[in-house]
């Protein structure tokens, strides 16, 4: 299953895929991945092919291109809200990837599902990057006992 963004697309994992196996491998073992994600392994499975929709509890290669640069996971918190976990293969950091991916996702999100009213990013206090990359990508830090921030839909 395949999601064309504005330039990035979300692609289901394929399990036969060499390509989509070394990459899940690689994302696994980086260190500064396994610090913030745990258990892409587990996330990162293939969908039956009768699957044509994006689904929520599921987890999409990024692609630009042909080049598989990051990974997107879906979390239903909410009828009205999701939160989103992502991490950019170490190969394609410093390359504006990580607000890339916030913004074109979030966005096909926020116009995919009307139910949808928000999306939250869980970061790390101490992730100066991917706290930047949020503030880049328009979502706002929310002042609670977790480190949030949040992507509101525009009305």
């Amino acid at each position: 299953m395949k999601v064309k963004l504005e330039n990035l697309e979300l692609e289901s994992f394929i399990c036969n895929n060499i390509d989509h196996f070394i990459f899940r491998e690689e994302l696994a073992s980086d260190q500064s991945i396994k610090e913030y994600l745990k258990n892409i392994r587990a996330r990162l499975q293939e969908l039956p092919e009768k699957v044509t929709t994006l689904q929520y509890r599921t987890s999409y290669i990024v692609k630009d291109h042909d080049q598989l640069v990051g990974y997107v996971h879906l979390e239903e918190i909410e009828s009205n809200s999701l939160e989103l976990h992502y991490a950019v293969h170490p190969n394609y950091r410093g390359n504006g990837y990580g607000v890339q991916i916030l913004n074109e996702v979030g966005k096909y999100l926020l116009e995919y599902d009307d139910n949808i009213k928000f999306l939250k990013l869980y970061i790390d206090p101490h992730n100066v990057v991917s706290k930047r990359c949020a503030q880049e990508a328009g979502y706002q830090y929310q002042k609670e006992k977790h480190y949030y921030y949040r992507k509101n839909k525009k009305e």
